[in-house]
Protein backbone atom coordinates (compact mmCIF):
# COMPACT_ATOMS: atom_id res chain seq x y z
CA UNK A 1 0.00 0.00 0.00
CA UNK A 2 1.22 3.47 -0.85
CA UNK A 3 2.06 5.89 1.94
CA UNK A 4 0.68 8.69 -0.19
CA UNK A 5 -2.44 10.36 1.18
CA UNK A 6 -4.71 10.73 -1.84
CA UNK A 7 -7.24 13.53 -1.80
CA UNK A 8 -10.95 12.82 -2.11
CA UNK A 9 -12.53 13.40 -5.50
CA UNK A 10 -14.88 16.36 -5.01
CA UNK A 11 -16.31 16.64 -8.48
CA UNK A 12 -17.93 20.02 -9.15
CA UNK A 13 -20.43 18.50 -11.60
CA UNK A 14 -21.67 16.00 -9.01
CA UNK A 15 -21.72 18.69 -6.34
CA UNK A 16 -23.99 20.75 -8.63
CA UNK A 17 -26.38 17.82 -9.02
CA UNK A 18 -26.40 17.28 -5.26
CA UNK A 19 -27.09 20.98 -4.62
CA UNK A 20 -29.94 20.92 -7.16
CA UNK A 21 -31.49 17.89 -5.44
CA UNK A 22 -31.07 19.60 -2.05
CA UNK A 23 -32.92 22.69 -3.31
CA UNK A 24 -35.67 20.65 -5.00
CA UNK A 25 -36.31 18.55 -1.88
CA UNK A 26 -35.75 21.33 0.64
CA UNK A 27 -39.27 21.30 2.06
CA UNK A 28 -39.61 17.52 2.11
CA UNK A 29 -36.52 16.56 4.05
CA UNK A 30 -35.98 19.30 6.55
CA UNK A 31 -32.33 19.22 7.62
CA UNK A 32 -30.56 18.31 4.38
CA UNK A 33 -27.30 17.50 6.20
CA UNK A 34 -29.09 14.53 7.88
CA UNK A 35 -31.26 13.58 4.92
CA UNK A 36 -31.46 9.92 3.93
CA UNK A 37 -31.73 10.94 0.26
CA UNK A 38 -28.62 13.09 0.48
CA UNK A 39 -26.80 10.40 2.45
CA UNK A 40 -27.50 7.81 -0.25
CA UNK A 41 -26.46 10.18 -3.06
CA UNK A 42 -23.18 11.15 -1.43
CA UNK A 43 -22.39 7.67 -0.18
CA UNK A 44 -23.00 6.21 -3.64
CA UNK A 45 -20.78 8.88 -5.19
CA UNK A 46 -17.85 8.11 -2.86
CA UNK A 47 -18.31 4.33 -3.24
CA UNK A 48 -18.20 4.83 -7.01
CA UNK A 49 -15.07 6.96 -6.72
CA UNK A 50 -13.49 4.22 -4.58
CA UNK A 51 -14.28 1.63 -7.27
CA UNK A 52 -12.79 3.86 -9.98
CA UNK A 53 -9.75 5.25 -8.17
CA UNK A 54 -9.04 2.47 -5.64
CA UNK A 55 -8.54 5.24 -3.07
CA UNK A 56 -9.51 3.68 0.30
CA UNK A 57 -10.21 7.15 1.71
CA UNK A 58 -13.20 7.33 -0.66
CA UNK A 59 -14.64 4.16 0.91
CA UNK A 60 -14.24 5.64 4.40
CA UNK A 61 -15.91 8.88 3.30
CA UNK A 62 -18.78 6.84 1.80
CA UNK A 63 -19.34 5.21 5.18
CA UNK A 64 -19.38 8.64 6.84
CA UNK A 65 -21.89 9.99 4.34
CA UNK A 66 -24.23 7.02 4.73
CA UNK A 67 -24.10 7.30 8.52
CA UNK A 68 -25.19 10.95 8.38
CA UNK A 69 -28.62 9.85 7.19
CA UNK A 70 -28.95 6.44 8.79
CA UNK A 71 -26.93 6.66 11.99
CA UNK A 72 -23.58 5.24 12.96
CA UNK A 73 -20.01 6.47 13.00
CA UNK A 74 -19.34 9.62 11.02
CA UNK A 75 -15.62 9.74 11.76
CA UNK A 76 -14.45 6.77 9.68
CA UNK A 77 -12.30 8.91 7.38
CA UNK A 78 -10.75 10.73 10.33
CA UNK A 79 -9.90 7.44 12.06
CA UNK A 80 -8.50 5.98 8.83
CA UNK A 81 -6.27 9.03 8.32
CA UNK A 82 -5.06 8.97 11.93
CA UNK A 83 -4.14 5.29 11.59
CA UNK A 84 -2.50 5.41 8.15
CA UNK A 85 -1.15 8.96 8.08
CA UNK A 86 -0.10 9.84 11.62
CA UNK A 87 1.04 13.38 12.17
CA UNK A 88 4.76 13.73 12.54
CA UNK A 89 5.92 14.89 15.95
CA UNK A 90 7.70 18.21 16.07
CA UNK A 91 11.05 18.41 17.85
Amino acid sequence: MSNEKKELNNNNFFRGISNTVDRALDESYGDNKNSKTRAVLHSTYHHTMHAITKNPRERERAKDQYAKGFGGNTDNLKKYDEKHFPKKKEN
